[in-house]
């Protein structure tokens, strides 16, 4: 049976006010996500990127240059820093306020090009509900939106490129309606490369993994737009004239990234010809939830979906690769193509993670799967029409669906009854660190069992002003004369069952009630 896509209504008819209702209802249920995200530690949350983009942000507003001259600049684009400067210029907003209150809430920018696109791709209105609802309750994609990093754009722009993109498709031969999509097709695509380059190139890579696969099955009468297979070429072609003018001549720091892709290569290849190396970044034992059960339990939503996808995308194949079927649409065979694509860069991710190239590729590419996960899982519910008990099943759904968002929620805030990774900090503990700046310089300060108080500082006031490092994880002994206490830390003592390194002669040289600062005798007649 043929899937024909359901027109949009037109005029102000009832239905488009219901269009309207739902996707403002989505967008309002969003929204929601988002002031828990913030509320549940009351705005006082810190996670490692958000925090090297709060500094490298602060240097780009200090330097007033699209590539500071000093400092450290970010090597994969400067869309976020100059947004960010923009914003705080206009507003007055700290870099603090928009990281850890703003920020968050533009997650619901996400929702209408994923409205948009999944419109497309599911071809009827209860496929886009479902799609769209289904894509923001998968955890990582949620994690990704709410922190304060890039992600919340560029997810955005991988939306908006792929819609233009098959916008652009459907309407080939009409060229005063195609152009314009080719042209917002390009734009979108470097405004993402602006964003992050490396992610703009794993887009453009997936892109031509889904060409390369094309060619062969379109011989074999996988039915695709007619003029697709030739315009797949040019599209990657001049993707990747627009990568290299922005890597080469628009943002030279960009080149790095070819150091980091080249030592992933130099790994993948070694992993097979010899015994890989250990990873650069140790794993961290206090990383990690309460319980494997508790772990596997708020995975539940991003597995249910990986496993639909993958069972529907063979499904799909199986009736058109063995049993010849023609697929219902060419937007159908473009889904099946595009997810097999992100599908083999996900397996090339896990051959690089897995010879330690440290970039933890995988975690980073899942929620791209995800956009094409949800679209055929979403597309499969709109059309699947059970024997008996319709009403039953349309309830437990719902029921499921609800559920799913609620455990996805639980692992984006790491709750702290189940997690072990902590991601917020009192306000007496950044007050503590503010003192301790003050009045101690080049110093090592040991603050915590893990990186929790030291992205903390970083997010909320940025560089240390007197050259000292707070640091956490295990006690530098032979150079560290500083550590702080607080109640924070004696909780996550008993959580994680480790001591706290403190001497019994460790001197209290600062007190506010819930946080102190020890300072060690000297053992030499070196250290003051």
């Amino acid at each position: 049976m043929m899937l024909n896509k359901q027109k949009l209504p037109q005029g102000n008819s009832p239905q488009v006010a219901t269009n309207y209702l739902v996707c403002g209802t989505l967008v309002g249920y969003v929204l929601l996500l988002a002031i828990y995200y913030i509320g549940r530690y009351g705005g006082n949350w810190a996670e490692l990127d958000s925090s090297v983009l709060s500094k490298i942000t602060r240097n780009f507003i200090e330097n007033k240059q699209l590539v500071p001259s000093s400092g450290e600049v970010y090597p994969n684009g400067y869309s976020y820093q100059a947004l960010t400067a923009f914003i705080t210029t206009l507003t007055g907003l700290t870099v603090a306020d928009l990281q850890q209150l703003v920020y968050p809430l533009t997650a619901i920018l996400a929702v209408l090009p994923a409205w948009l696109l999944y419109y497309e791709l599911t071809g009827s209105l209860k496929g886009t509900i479902l799609a769209t609802l289904l894509l923001f309750t998968q955890p990582e994609y949620l994690f990704v939106l709410f922190r304060s990093s890039h992600e919340k754009f560029t997810r955005s722009l991988m939306l908006l490129s792929l819609y233009f993109l098959v916008k652009s498709f459907e309407k080939q031969g009409r060229p005063r309606k195609s152009i314009p999509y080719v042209i917002l097709f390009y734009f979108a695509i470097y405004t993402l490369m602006s964003f992050n380059n490396l992610m703009g190139a794993s887009f453009i890579f997936a892109l031509f993994l889904t060409t390369v696969i094309a060619l062969p099955v379109g011989k074999i009468g996988l039915q695709l737009w007619s003029h697709a297979l030739l315009r797949f070429r040019y599209i990657i072609l001049t993707c990747l004239v627009l990568a290299y003018l922005f890597t080469f001549y628009i943002y030279p720091p960009a080149m790095h990234d070819l150091v980091f892709l080249r030592n992933i290569w130099d790994r993948a290849i070694a992993l097979f010809l010899s015994t890989p190396k250990e990873p650069d970044i140790p794993v961290s034992d206090v990383i990690g939830w309460v319980n494997p059960i508790i772990y596997l339990l708020l995975s539940l939503p991003t597995w249910i979906i990986t496993i639909a996808a993958f069972v529907i995308w063979l499904g799909m194949s199986w009736k058109w690769l063995v049993k010849q079927e023609k697929p219902d649409s060419p937007v159908l065979s473009f889904v099946w193509l595009l997810y097999l694509g992100f599908g083999i860069q996900g397996v090339l991710s896990w051959i690089a993670d897995k010879s330690g190239s440290g970039g933890n590729l995988v975690y980073r590419l899942f929620p791209s799967i995800s956009l094409l996960s949800v679209a055929l899982a979403g597309r499969f519910l709109a059309n699947w029409k059970p024997p008996r008990y319709i009403r039953v099943w349309k309830v437990g759904l719902a029921f499921a669906i609800a559920c799913l968002a609620f455990v996805s929620i639980l692992k984006v805030t790491n709750e702290p009854t189940l997690s072990n990774k902590w991601t917020f900090y009192s306000i007496s503990e950044l007050v503590a660190l503010d003192w301790t700046d003050k009045t101690v310089q080049y110093s090592q300060v040991w603050t915590d069992f893990d990186e929790r108080l030291s992205v903390a500082y970083a997010i909320a006031r940025g560089e240390s002003k007197n050259h000292n490092d707070f640091y956490g994880y295990e006690l530098r002994e032979t150079i560290t004369r500083y550590l702080l206490d607080s109640s924070l830390n004696r909780l996550r003592s008993k959580r994680l069952q480790k001591v706290m390194p403190f001497p019994p002669d460790a001197l209290i040289i600062y007190d506010n009630g819930e946080t102190q600062l020890h300072r060690l005798y000297p053992k030499t007649p070196f250290q003051d």
